[in-house]
């Protein structure tokens, strides 16, 4: 069953350094395999962040900015920057002025990728800003990639910032073979849920479970903006009509104008792998 949490409901628990509110854990999703959490560093604090060895951390700055130090590298944060943390990683995150990020912590991601731990994997660290937004076939929905297999060496995880301008509606459809959760950034707007209307807005947290039927309807005045993810990042999407599937096109400019850090060419979202995405 999906559920919905807001930002303003879950407990702060403190932390060395910080807080952290967590929206997804064995309390909430029984059998969870995965943690997402909001993890704010204190002004003028540090707070550390390790992974198992078969583990894995996607991180999302909300607000604010910091210093990330991971594998010997360090890394400035602003809102626009993701980064990934590799399997027995341990890594330092510092802010002078407070750092507020979406964490999202996987203990055994091997049991999604087979091979993560012979990959060589390594900390990394993209300015979501500078990457390629690609527009839907359809209507003026927005996609950028935040974590693939390109940009982070797995596919164990699988992110992207959507954007919906008023009055766009989805495609009702479904995933097999993944959990599929998400963020609110920015809105509001309706989310259906095996056709039941749910009401969403900023700071909500939705977590759909593998079979359900969803659609997003933006009936505001204002762009409603979500991050979703897909763990693991191979799966298979459902659509109810398949005539109006999901496909999305390169409009060869950054979220700021500028030309993209990289190309993806135009490719639909039905489960399948690309190299470039």
């Amino acid at each position: 069953m999906a559920t919905i949490v807001n930002r303003s409901s879950v407990l702060i628990e403190r932390e060395p350094g910080g807080s952290r509110q967590r929206f997804i854990g064995d309390s909430l999703v029984k059998g969870s395999t995965f943690y997402l959490d909001v993890l704010t560093v204190s002004p003028g604090g540090c707070m550390d962040i390790s992974t198992e060895k078969t583990g894995i951390f996607f991180g999302q700055v909300l607000e604010g900015a910091g210093k990330l130090e991971a594998s010997g590298e360090e890394y400035s944060l602003t809102d626009t920057h993701v980064f990934f943390l590799s399997p027995g990683t341990n890594s330092r995150l510092c802010s002078d002025h407070g750092v507020t990020l979406l964490a999202i912590t996987v203990p055994d991601a091997v049991q999604f990728d087979s091979m993560l731990t012979s990959r060589g994997l390594q900390p990394c660290c993209i300015d979501a800003a500078k990457e390629p937004v690609l527009k839907s076939e359809h209507d003026d929905r927005t996609r950028i990639y935040l974590a693939t297999e390109q940009l982070f060496g797995t596919m164990a995880l699988m992110g992207e910032i959507i954007g919906f301008p008023p009055g766009v509606v989805s495609a009702n459809h479904h995933h097999e073979g993944t959990d599929h959760f998400m963020y609110i950034l920015g809105g509001q707007g309706v989310m259906y849920l095996n056709e039941q209307a749910h009401q969403i807005r900023a700071d909500d947290m939705l977590y759909i479970p593998d079979l359900e039927r969803h659609y997003c309807a933006n009936n505001s005045s204002e762009k409603l903006t979500f991050v979703e993810f897909f763990l693991p990042g191979e799966y298979k999407t459902v659509w109810e009509n398949p005539d109006i599937s999901c496909a999305w096109n390169p409009t060869g400019k950054n979220s700021r104008g500028g030309e993209p850090a990289r190309v993806i060419r135009p490719h639909v979202s039905d489960g399948t792998i690309y190299s470039d995405v």
